[in-house]
């Protein structure tokens, strides 16, 4: 069974197309994941910096 050049590109072209849309998606959770983290840690982080402050602070009224 032969194809002709335009045959065979549309072909591969139609076998692609749903590896790339996968790809993508893919893409999108990996992003959405790591965006999250992110946004996680941000908030871990802020946390924490605030408790610090508020230590910090609570032992500087002490001292007074």
């Amino acid at each position: 069974m032969r194809y002709t050049l335009r045959e065979r590109t549309s072909i591969t072209k139609a076998l692609h197309v749903p590896v790339l849309i996968k790809e993508l998606r893919t893409g999108k959770k990996e992003r959405k994941r790591e965006a999250l983290h992110t946004r996680k840690r941000t908030v871990l982080f802020n946390w924490l910096f605030q408790r610090v402050v508020q230590i910090y602070f609570d032992k500087e009224q002490r001292e007074l």
